[in-house]
């Protein structure tokens, strides 16, 4: 439970920084490098999805929370993105761009949220809470 419980603070915390600055398709996004990524269309937010907690050893168990979209990563971590169909996007005052790969710098979203999360007790709060409530079904 106290597993389970660090996975469902950390997915909607993740979802509010990735939610919390947009821009309209077809534009170049407003994040600088090293911030998170602007959303579009919402759906690597919408792809935060949590893994019930497994034992991977004695009293030790795991659960994992993380996008499900194929470019969760690279936003991430940043590198090169190329096969996909011709990208397109306009800059001010009206110049358009056009890439069939180019490569794409970290925008990091998953990290700076977990350290935030473990620095300010809120993860150790939620562990603490499914612990208790994993010892209160026991007795």
């Amino acid at each position: 439970m106290a597993a389970n419980n660090m996975a469902d603070a950390f997915r909607p915390a993740v979802q509010s920084v990735l939610l919390a600055r947009s821009h309209a398709f077809s534009t170049q996004t407003p994040s600088q490098p090293g911030t998170p990524p602007a959303a579009i269309s919402g759906a690597l937010a919408g792809s935060m999805l949590n893994d019930a907690a497994i034992e991977i050893a004695p009293e030790t168990w795991r659960s994992r929370s993380g996008p499900t979209t194929r470019y969760g990563r690279i936003q991430e971590l940043g590198g090169w993105m190329s096969g996909h169909p011709e990208m397109h996007w306009m800059q001010p005052p009206g110049i358009w761009h056009h890439s069939t790969g180019h490569a794409l710098p970290p925008r990091p979203y998953l990290k700076p949220t977990l350290d935030l999360l473990a620095g300010d007790g809120t993860l150790t709060e939620a562990a603490a809470e499914g612990f208790g409530a994993a010892l209160r079904a026991v007795v």
